[in-house]
């Protein structure tokens, strides 16, 4: 078994494995229009994920970390940073990582897609798919309240 984590604003606790912000906005590995989950594989690398993204140190309150567990069996690789396009890592990713995506989530491929984190390439990120069958066996935990350090609004 794997275990991943989500960190979600805690007003969005009841969305958090739906899909809906991938599904508004994008991500790296999904085109807007496509509802994914994305968690990471500490919950350290999921607090990095979130403060990247943070404008401002007020943004980083009031937030609630979500353990998942799933079997290895669920999951497709795609973590073998050699063969992603060199700016794999670039603010604006290749459409090749977005089209990786797309094929998998419509061709239902597997529930639980392995990428690399942008933020720390040895470590890796999961996209899941909500919608397909095998997601049932993603088990989603309570959500616990988490605290980011205020040594970060300095």
């Amino acid at each position: 078994m794997l275990t991943a984590w989500r960190l979600v604003h805690k007003r969005k606790v009841d969305e958090a494995f739906t899909g809906t912000g991938s599904r508004r906005y994008g991500g790296r590995w999904n085109y807007k229009g496509i509802g994914v989950v994305y968690v990471s594989d500490s919950l350290a690398l999921a607090a990095l994920e979130i403060i990247v993204h943070a404008a401002f140190y007020q943004a980083l309150r009031d937030y609630v970390s979500i353990k998942v567990i799933f079997p290895k069996a669920l999951v497709v690789d795609v973590n073998d940073i050699a063969r992603l396009p060199k700016d794999w890592r670039a603010d604006y990713p290749p459409i090749k990582l977005k089209e990786t995506g797309k094929i998998w989530y419509f061709d239902q491929i597997s529930a639980v897609l392995k990428v690399p984190s942008t933020i720390i390439p040895t470590e890796c990120n999961y996209v899941l798919n909500p919608g397909h069958p095998d997601f049932k066996k993603v088990a989603v935990k309570q959500a616990m309240p988490f605290k980011f350090d205020q040594r970060l609004n300095r």
